[in-house]
């Protein structure tokens, strides 16, 4: 498990570095489109069997119904101002992997 979790990790960094640069609008209609592909009830369904199965706890079905809450937050998010992330030094970024945890 923990080296699935550095290689997720180190994809995902080379990929924000790929779109760290990219103007506000581009990285909102990129996010939307995931967001869309994940609110569907295939994925939904995957997610919370994988996340029952893994953990043991909770019901299958609330699980799914959970999933849907992703529209409610697509429509909360809209129009909204994006955080501002700060580039995290090597040490840190060791500290946070160490965890497992990336901020």
């Amino acid at each position: 498990m923990a080296e699935n979790v550095k290689d997720l990790y180190d994809r995902a960094r080379k990929a924000f570095e790929v779109i760290e640069y990219w103007p506000q609008n581009k990285v909102d209609e990129m996010v939307a489109a995931v967001a869309w592909k994940l609110q569907t009830k295939a994925v939904a369904e995957d997610v919370a069997k994988i996340a029952h199965e893994e953990s043991g706890m909770g019901v299958y079905e609330h699980k799914v119904k959970k999933h849907g809450k992703i529209k409610g937050i697509m429509n909360e998010m809209k129009g909204k101002k994006p955080a501002v992330l700060s580039k995290i030094t090597k040490k840190e970024e060791s500290r946070h992997m160490q965890n497992q945890w990336v901020l």
